[in-house]
């Protein structure tokens, strides 16, 4: 795959980043080699380390590849492990910033500490400052980055591009949390912000690539949808040849050409300003082989603006962002079995993903659901009368309006605690609203409208808890109304919600006939003047 042809693609890609960039970038970035070097000194330790790396020259991993002295040099960690830890707690060695006490009880190794001392206030390079731009623009094209460095140097220019910090996983952590790795940084061999996590010595190279199959694991996950660059590494680094190894025995179909387009490493070659671009296979004897487009040069500009050229729409740390927002409303709304009403479609949830896959058009709104859906009269009511009502004002009141100036909607609440109406309520509105306060907006009105035969006091031993409306609904609602102010407050609203209102909603939903509904209004009209007080006319707004 060309890199016009990566753009063209229009996926963000997965970037793999190694210890080439922070040489690359950085003025005192140090190599492997030059780090050990430095630390063996510190140590004071009597064998040259040069020494100690040819007699220690030996692999018997099987690896078939140059690995730099790798056994060697882990070995070397492992002394320096030994040895500043020894020294360290016998005096013999100080460290700035850290006490036997702190170390001792804080489990913290004295090597891995001063490393990060040492790796910490990076410099960057005057000679190749003016190409971090276009850098930062290449990391914030990236779907999830993965790097071996120790330094802060990637998140701290991811963090610059987007404004904001980038979520960091150190070690093997990342990889067993509920995330698809969008937008966030996998830091696998350790970060100086944690220096016990950094990968140094043989144990902990052991230690890794005893968990590295979940890496290789996540990272062919994403190679279904996103190709991945190595970017940053020598082709004969272990990191490399490892997971191209993985990449290759697993990356599903035969296909030479489809797993090279979905696997580009780019190749450091000074002095070479051009970019050469091949498919590359590497004979693995242990394994199958690998194949690879490879990019050749010293000149990495133009692959950044290349990669910087994708556009999914919104950006990968967007993605993140509200991925995450939304997936946690969605888990938030399952565990409290309220996702009907937080994920609001104009067709069943079901029905979804088929319309999908079929390549319809859909619209769906996060949210709740009486902010999206169309009102009725049935859960109007049960919004109002509910502890924590969910309508906003102005719907609820542009609702009350559409009905008739003659109907009983409750809305007393509402209106009273309505210092200025909605700008989105039209005069028309407000003056419905008001002709229907004239008729029903207080408590003598609604008495007004009741049966004046039955304007007498509650007959001796009249309980509400008896009243169940099934009989002589007409006297017994005219009655209660008449007498309201004469309820026990706290029996007179168990007696509404628990009673008058199901059977309200109860005759709505099954479309009964009859006038009870009319009464069940009523009696729910009152209560509401009652409890929130009697309602007086407003201006319209201007």
């Amino acid at each position: 795959m060309t890199l016009a042809q990566l753009a063209k693609s229009n996926r963000y890609p997965i970037v793999f980043i190694g210890s080439g960039i922070s040489k690359r970038y950085l003025s005192n970035s140090p190599s492997w080699d030059d780090l050990l070097k430095t630390l063996w000194t510190e140590a004071e330790i009597d064998k040259d380390y040069y020494y100690f790396i040819d007699e220690n020259n030996h692999d018997d991993s099987g690896a078939t590849y140059n690995d730099n002295f790798f056994t060697a040099k882990t070995a070397a960690g492992n002394e320096l492990e030994q040895v500043f830890h020894k020294k360290f707690f016998a005096g013999q060695l100080v460290i700035d910033g850290l006490t036997k006490e702190t170390a001792l009880f804080e489990n913290l190794s004295p090597l891995k500490f001063r490393i990060a001392q040492l790796l910490q206030g990076y410099k960057l390079n005057s000679e190749t400052e003016a190409e971090l731009p276009l850098f930062r623009k290449f990391l914030s094209k990236a779907k999830m980055i993965v790097t071996t460095n120790y330094d802060t140097f990637i998140e701290d220019q991811l963090a610059q591009e987007n404004g904001e910090s980038p979520t960091v996983y150190i070690g093997e952590n990342g990889f067993f949390n509920d995330t698809d790795g969008t937008a966030e940084i996998f830091k696998i061999h350790g970060s100086v912000n944690k220096p016990n996590s950094l990968v140094v010595t043989a144990n902990d190279y052991q230690q890794y690539d005893e968990t590295k199959l979940l890496i290789s694991a996540r990272l062919l996950v994403g190679l279904l949808h996103s190709p991945i660059i190595f970017l940053g590494y020598s082709l004969t680094d272990r990191n490399v040849v490892n997971l191209l190894s993985d990449f290759s025995a697993h990356f599903p179909g035969s296909d030479i050409t489809e797993i090279a387009n979905k696997i580009i490493v780019v190749d450091y070659d000074k002095n070479n300003r051009r970019l050469e671009e091949t498919v590359r296979v590497r004979e693995i004897p242990t394994s199958k082989d690998i194949t690879y487009t490879s990019l050749r040069t010293e000149n990495y500009a133009p692959i950044y603006e290349q990669i910087s050229k994708i556009d999914e729409g919104v950006s990968p740390a967007e993605i993140r962002k509200y991925s995450g927002l939304i997936k946690r409303l969605i888990v938030d709304s399952e565990n409290h079995g309220t996702l009907q009403d937080t994920l609001v479609a104009l067709y069943p949830l079901d029905e979804l993903e088929s319309r999908i896959d079929n390549g319809q058009k859909i619209a769906i709104a996060l949210g709740d659901r009486e902010n999206f859906q169309v009102a009725t009269l049935a859960n109007y009511i049960e919004d109002y009368f509910s502890e924590h009502p969910k309508y906003r004002n102005k719907d609820a009141l542009s609702f009350v309006a559409s009905n008739s100036t003659n109907a009983r909607t409750p809305f007393a609440r509402i209106w009273n605690n309505t210092d200025h109406l909605p700008n989105s309520l039209s005069k028309s509105k407000v003056k419905k609203l008001n002709t229907m306060i004239k008729k029903n907006g207080t408590l003598q009105a609604i008495r007004n409208h009741t049966t004046k035969s039955y304007h007498t006091k509650l007959p001796e031993g009249f309980l509400l808890a008896e009243q169940d409306l099934s009989q002589k609904i007409s006297r017994t609602a005219d009655l209660i109304i008449w007498n309201i102010e004469a309820f026990n407050r706290s029996e007179l609203k168990t007696f509404m919600m628990k009673t008058v209102l199901p059977r309200l909603l109860a005759n709505i939903k099954t479309d009964a006939s009859g006038n009870d509904r009319s009464y069940y209004r009523k009696l729910l009209m009152a209560y509401d003047v009652l409890i929130n007080g009697d309602m007086t006319q407003k201006k319209p707004t201007d």
